[in-house]
């Protein structure tokens, strides 16, 4: 079983001499995980809890993406074919989620949508 500093970009993160340097890529580390750990959405079929997973994972992206230290450039490669993927299932979903009054366009935050805007048109 390979350990974390094996993998080539997570190693990248923990080549550090500096105690703060590493307890803050650690802290991005955990970050990045929680993302990954978010699996795409394939089908919105009108489960409220999906969506908002869905949105959840959104949210964290789009956090990650304005301020946690990690280069945009990684967050792009990693996530934005997910997040693209989530965000348009998300957006196109006009009905009412079944026991809830919100649809999963309800859900995409102005940030969200800021984010989206900006990894869209970014260029490695």
């Amino acid at each position: 079983m390979p350990l974390l500093k094996d993998i080539p970009w997570i190693g990248g993160l923990l080549r550090t001499t500096s105690d703060k340097s590493v307890s803050s890529q650690m802290s991005v580390l955990i970050k990045v995980t929680v993302i990954y750990n978010h699996r795409t959405i394939k089908y919105l079929k009108q489960v409220p809890l999906v969506a908002i997973d869905g949105a959840n994972a959104l949210k964290i992206t789009a956090a990650m993406w304005i301020d946690c230290g990690v280069s945009k450039n990684l967050i792009y490669d990693l996530f934005f074919d997910r997040y693209k993927s989530i965000y348009c299932q998300l957006f196109a979903h006009t009905m009412l989620l079944p026991d809830v009054d919100y649809c999963g366009k309800d859900l995409i935050t102005e940030t969200v949508k800021k984010v989206y805007a900006e990894m869209s048109s970014w260029s490695v």
